[in-house]
């Protein structure tokens, strides 16, 4: 896991390029994905007032991406995927467990994320780390995911 900061720009636009379109319909909506808001977004890790961690590999590449935002504006929102195929090996759970350290080493009181309610994987990958459902929310379509939060230190 290495934090991603403002240089790294061409290596997570590169990421998102590639990811195949079964991780992106579960993963891209409102993050971080097109260049000016990748930038907006590196330039905010960059500066403390975000989060940004990439999977990278032995030759350079982004392989996950995981980010927290709004640290300090609203309740801090996470998104994280990885490549497809990566899926399964126990990387995730790396990129999560760097992501959350860090959220608990702000002291932040609640993280909140949004899921797919058929992404049976993910949401029980979540519940893993201790974030807990709060209801429906709208990730692509009304009511289609559930809203999920986590309290300081991983308490529901």
């Amino acid at each position: 896991m290495s934090p991603l900061l403002l240089g790294d720009l061409a290596r997570l636009e590169a990421f998102y390029e590639r990811l195949t379109p079964a991780v992106a319909e579960h993963f891209v909506a409102d993050g971080p994905t097109d260049s000016s808001r990748l930038a907006d977004h590196l330039a905010s890790a960059t500066d403390g007032e975000a989060i940004s961690y990439g999977l990278i590999s032995s030759d350079g590449l982004v392989l996950g991406h995981a980010f927290v935002e709004r640290l300090w504006d609203g309740p801090p929102t996470l998104g994280i995927g990885i490549e497809e195929h990566l899926i399964g090996r126990g990387l995730g759970a790396k990129l999560m467990q760097a992501t959350l350290a860090d959220c608990d080493a702000l002291s932040l009181p609640v993280v909140t994320l949004t899921v797919v309610k058929t992404n049976l994987r993910a949401r029980s990958f979540y519940q893993g780390f201790g974030f807990v459902s709060r209801g429906e929310a709208d990730f692509r379509r009304p009511g289609d995911s559930l809203a999920m939060e986590r309290r300081l230190g991983g308490r529901a």
